[in-house]
């Protein structure tokens, strides 16, 4: 059976045409004369000239002189195995050829683009009478031969000794085909000329090219292919381990292996296969711990591939070749950047020595073109970054160049520079503004601070930024994360360190401090509040006498942190609403609740929330409304744990502080279900506290959560192990310093409860021991649930 699709046909199928063709003894060739005699009638069926006759002989192939040639049906390659992950891709490049004739798949080395433009031509070579034909461009080191490579590939005779063009479009203008010009770019003059031409003097030729930048013809539909997803990069990492060895067989264990290998590779098909050619050798594990040589390990591209594709590093040897020297100099010199740049970045960091910054604005637009650099745009701003291995590349170019000092240092003095900006930010942009400002730079801040602090850095730029860039982190709940950067900084200040670096990385702590470890502020404060307060910054005296006023308080030191308080209030009468009103209105409300007086906190904290939504501070309302969570009444009430999911579920990642509260709520609503007791009640709190877990790898956040663990043990009939717990709880409470009244409150709760069920001598005995325990050694202990 010989399934045939005519189409289009422009007239009535007629009945008496229809049969159904002899084809006994048919070996597949054209001369066979029951197919011949078929073809003959869809020939008259469509409207063209009857084939000869079934007796006569193939005529001869070779046209007579000036006349067209006649071309075969395709020439594409076929097919090794199945594509995966781009279904997607091929319907949107299908979609395009709606209206356009020529569309170009650009996208960097190795992504991709000639296998999805021949899986595209095979699925298409059916619907155009005159075939799918490959063009292959990449051979070819003279941009003459573009025209004579098209001739060749589509068996066509051009005559010598005149320009090839003309006859070409002659031979092609009655064709109906699909033409794939594959890999453009070292020939893009040459080739958009000849698409050009094809597109104006034909008009059933469709041209589909590959190549890393667009061709720039009128006309052209451009479709930027990216990397494979996580899922598909990891089918693609496992077909290609069992081509390389039928009996590789990924164990569970090597899943997150494999997934962190497609990642580090960005997703590029052609890196995934090198890396899976080698994994039935060196293990997934061993493989992903290769990855810092990546240029020496992936070379196992096939021996019939190009040169250019038989190793990664000459895959980007090949793009790089291409680049002008402002090009290239600017590629290397942006390698200096982690997790991306704005083009203001690269301008200040990349422009230097023979380049000035609108040069290197040029050269980024470049290499967006020429896909060597991604450019995202989400909210109106634009950002551009390297795929990992494009930037290790990148810098091992600038390594070469000798320019890596000199570059790291210029990225460095850059945020130094914007950081300074941070605080202003804080108290004037709305919580999703502040995050789309100041969470793209964290990367980039890090390694500034990482190279100035290392052994060719420069520990006044490092000061400098980590004192400056305070507000971001804590915009982004990374307190503790701060403070890893901050407490060695604070060691190393010398006597020349700059005074005015020096206060601010000590306010910067007093702040991280008040919230997680008070016992440290009161010290920095003595310090540095006169000169807080000498400077004539409302604002930076406000958040000091906000931090001091917390610290204390949380000490227990409640005079003194009424004191701080009220001067805080003294400043911010004469200020507009902010982020300082509410740090103050906090304050307030705490203060409140440490007297007992709950109806007071509450309607301070209702206002307070009002505030913070009114001027887009969606994190310190969130703190607020938590606040009207507490109070010893509502524990394990169905209100409170409804309130409790419904602030959890309004959550989202760009709210300040929304790490923070996802993980104390969490804890919180896991508090609430022990509390409450109903049937699966106990389940579900284990169940959250170990998702958590399992999301931020982290034990409990601060001494209050160990209690919440007890309170689970207790409730799920372990009382000795409760009793462990609560050592260790009062433990790191002895360690922080918070002397606070309601933590007093719930550490008496919890042990009258435990005294109900263990003896006095036991509770104690045990508590002694919990308090020798490891955080690790007492979460373990808290999840083994009975």
């Amino acid at each position: 059976l010989v399934p045939v699709t005519i189409e289009p046909c422009k007239r009535p199928i007629m009945f008496e045409l229809t049969q159904t063709a002899d084809l006994s003894g048919w070996d597949g060739t054209a001369a066979h004369g029951g197919w011949r005699a078929f073809l003959g009638d869809v020939r008259r069926l469509v409207g063209k000239d009857a084939a000869p006759s079934p007796s006569a002989p193939p005529p001869d192939p070779v046209p007579a002189a000036g006349q067209p040639s006649v071309l075969a049906a395709g020439n594409l390659p076929r097919r090794r195995g199945a594509l995966i992950g781009r279904e997607d891709e091929l319907a949107r490049i299908e979609a395009l050829f709606e209206d356009a004739d020529l569309v170009t798949v650009t996208g960097a080395g190795g992504v991709g683009k000639t296998r999805l433009a021949l899986e595209f031509a095979h699925g298409r070579e059916g619907r155009h009478e005159d075939g799918a034909w490959l063009v292959e461009l990449a051979p070819l080191t003279d941009a003459g031969q573009v025209v004579g490579a098209l001739a060749r590939a589509l068996g066509l005779d051009l005559p010598a000794g005149r320009d090839p063009l003309e006859p070409l479009i002659e031979r092609l203008r009655p064709r109906d085909c699909l033409i794939v010009l594959d890999n453009c770019e070292h020939v893009i003059d040459a080739a958009a000329a000849l698409a050009e031409a094809v597109m104006e003097r034909t008009s059933q030729v469709k041209l589909l090219a590959s190549s890393q930048e667009p061709l720039g013809v009128e006309g052209e539909r451009v479709f930027r292919l990216r990397s494979l997803g996580e899922a598909d990069a990891a089918a693609l990492f496992v077909e290609r381990a069992r081509g390389a060895d039928a009996g590789f067989a990924p164990k569970p264990r090597d899943e997150a292996a494999i997934a962190a290998i497609c990642q580090r590779l960005d997703g590029i098909p052609l890196a995934v296969e090198m890396a899976a050619a080698r994994a039935p050798a060196l293990g997934c594990e061993g493989m992903l711990g290769r990855l810092d040589d990546r240029f020496r390990i992936l070379t196992g591209g096939r021996r019939t591939a190009l040169p250019r594709q038989r190793t990664l590093q000459a895959t980007l040897d090949w793009s790089c070749g291409l680049l002008s020297a402002a090009d290239a100099a600017v590629f290397r010199r942006l390698g200096v950047f982690t997790g991306g740049f704005t083009l203001e970045a690269a301008s200040h960091v990349a422009a230097h020595g023979e380049l000035d910054a609108l040069e290197v604005t040029d050269a980024v637009a470049s290499l967006v073109a020429k896909s060597l650099v991604v450019a995202e745009t989400d909210g109106g701003r634009t950002r551009y970054r390297f795929l990992e291995t494009t930037r290790m590349y990148a810098l091992e170019l600038l390594a070469a160049a000798g320019e890596t000092a000199a570059l790291q240092r210029r990225h460095a003095a850059y945020f130094a520079e914007i950081t300074r900006g941070c605080r202003d930010d804080y108290y004037s942009l709305s919580d999703e503004a502040l995050h789309a400002r100041w969470a793209p730079e964290m990367a980039n801040i890090e390694k500034a601070i990482d190279w100035a602090y290392g052994q060719d850095g420069d520990e006044a730029l490092g000061l400098a930024i980590v004192g400056a860039s305070w507000a971001a982190w804590v915009a982004l709940s990374r307190v503790g994360q701060y403070l890893i950067w901050a407490e060695p900084a604070l060691a190393l200040v010398g006597p020349g360190a700059a005074k005015a670096d020096v206060l601010r990385l000590k306010h910067a702590m007093v702040s991280a401090y008040s919230n997680t470890a008070p016992i440290h502020a009161p010290p920095l404060i003595a310090e540095i509040l006169d000169d807080v307060r000498a400077g004539g910054d409302p604002y930076a005296l406000g958040d000091l006498l906000r931090s001091a006023a917390m610290s204390y308080r949380y000490m227990g030191r409640a005079p003194e942190a009424q004191v701080f308080l009220d001067e805080l209030a003294q400043v911010t009468a004469v200020l507009p609403p902010s982020r300082l009103t509410l740090g103050r209105l906090y304050a307030q409300a705490v203060g409140l609740w440490a007297q007992g007086d709950l109806p007071a906190m509450r309607a301070l904290s209702r206002d307070g929330a009002e505030l913070a939504r009114s001027i887009g501070a969606d994190g310190w309302a969130n703190t607020m409304r938590w606040l009207l969570l507490e109070g010893p009444e509502r524990h394990g009430g169905d209100h409170r744990i409804a309130e409790t999911r419904d602030l959890l579920q309004g959550l989202r990642s760009f709210h300040m502080f929304s790490s923070a509260h996802r993980s104390g709520l969490t804890y919180l609503l896991a508090e609430e279900l022990a509390e409450r007791g109903a049937p699966g009640d106990i389940d579900e709190a284990y169940r959250l506290v170990h998702d958590l877990q399992k999301m931020t790898g982290r034990a409990p956040p601060a001494d209050r959560w160990w209690l919440v663990l007890a309170t689970m043990a207790l409730g799920d009939g372990r009382p000795a192990d409760g009793a462990r717990l609560l050592g260790c709880a009062e433990e790191a409470v002895r360690r922080s310093g918070v002397d606070f009244s309601q933590s007093q409150q719930a550490f008496a709760s919890l042990r009258e409860k435990l005294a109900q069920r263990l003896a006095a001598a036991e509770l104690q005995a045990l508590a002694a021991e919990g308090a020798r325990m490891s955080a690790d050694q007492a979460y373990d202990l808290a999840m083994h649930q009975g």
